[in-house]
């Protein structure tokens, strides 16, 4: 009896055929549940790509500044304030299918220096004053030296 068993087994399995290595991954690709969450994965990033590309537009923005600084009293500084305006221009577009991004930039800059002026005017009305005191003194003292010349003679 377990020889004819064992016969039959035989007999049965000569009828399998093997599978190729192309029908075996196949087929695991339908069936193994990996596979299954990476073929929807795939779809999820299709449909997210068709998603993302209304955000491949260009955006364009505007930035302003003005900034307004005082001199600290700094000695090697010529300037008494600093007035800087700045105005800036971009435009930029995203490009979803290489994750890309391209900006183009362009700024202006303009400063603004109020120059020590008052103390330069400070400067000259002291020079000037002190001219006009040196020619007071100076008249003073002739009239007191020819006081002085006349006292001698007399």
């Amino acid at each position: 009896m377990k020889k004819s068993v064992v016969i039959a087994m035989l007999f049965s399995t000569i009828g399998v055929q093997a599978m190729t290595e192309q029908a075996f991954v196949e087929r695991l690709k339908e069936v193994h549940p990996f596979f299954k969450q990476q073929a929807l994965s795939t779809d999820i990033k299709k449909i997210e790509k068709q998603a993302t590309t209304a955000n491949e537009d260009w955006i364009i923005s505007i930035n302003s500044t003005y900034q307004s600084e005082k001199n600290a009293k700094d000695a090697a500084a010529i300037y008494d304030s600093l007035d800087t305006a700045l105005i800036g221009i971009s435009t930029t577009k995203k490009h979803a299918a290489t994750g890309s991004e391209i900006t183009i930039e362009h700024t202006w800059v303009k400063r603004i220096k109020t120059l020590i002026v008052i103390a330069i005017s400070f400067l000259w009305i002291i020079a000037t004053h002190c001219y006009a005191i040196k020619m007071v003194l100076m008249t003073v003292s002739a009239v007191m030296w020819r006081k002085l010349l006349l006292l001698k003679i007399n």
